[in-house]
This record gives structure tokens, C-alpha cells and sequence, in this order.
């Protein structure tokens, strides 16, 4: 690996690293502000819900975002392919979400 690959790297991880801290504070901060504005039941319910909401999302992409990640790279030279990738991923997903929100 020569230097500049290292620093586009060492740049990548800090763009993402720092998307990471933003979303966390803005949680943490935001937790004051709910239990002041909202009762311990009413906060109770928000966080369930909340909770659900993440276990619905894990169970509507069926780890498509891992085999996206992984085939990505297969066909990253032609647009075509990626674009159908992308989209019958996208398609994919949705479905299911649209699916399991019905449920709910």
C-alpha cells in the first residue's frame, strides 16, 4: 500500500467514524429532552417502539445489505448490472417492509 491509498483510507474511516459520534450524541442528547417532555409511561412506549421499529428493520433487509456489499464489487464495472443490483435489493426489501408494516 503506498501513502496516498493510507491517507484516503485513514480520511474514509474518519468521515464514518465521525457519522457515528453525531448520530450517538444527538441520541444522547436527545434523551434529557424526552424524559423531561414526555411521562415514564409515555417514554416506556416510545422506547418499545423504537426497539420494534429496529427489530423490524433488521428483519425486512434479510441481510441484503451484507450480499449487496458483497456482489457490489462483482459487478462495479458495468453501471448496468450495479444499477439492477441496487434496485432488486431496494425492491426486495421494501416488499418485506411494506409486508411486516401491514402486519403491524
Amino acid at each position: 500500500m503506498d501513502i496516498a491509498s493510507k491517507q484516503k483510507q485513514i480520511r474514509n474511516s474518519a468521515i464514518y467514524i465521525i457519522a457515528v459520534v453525531a448520530n450517538n450524541l444527538i441520541s444522547l442528547i436527545a434523551l434529557p429532552i424526552f424524559t423531561r417532555i414526555l411521562s415514564k409511561e409515555d417514554y416506556g412506549i416510545f422506547a418499545l417502539a423504537e426497539v420494534y421499529g429496529l427489530f423490524v428493520s433488521g428483519l425486512a433487509n434479510f441481510g441484503m445489505i451484507i450480499s449487496y456489499n458483497r456482489n457490489f464489487f462483482k459487478y462495479y464495472n458495468d453501471r448496468n448490472d450495479t444499477a439492477k443490483l441496487l434496485y432488486s435489493t431496494l425492491l426486495f426489501t421494501s416488499t418485506i417492509f411494506l409486508l411486516l408494516f401491514s402486519l403491524t
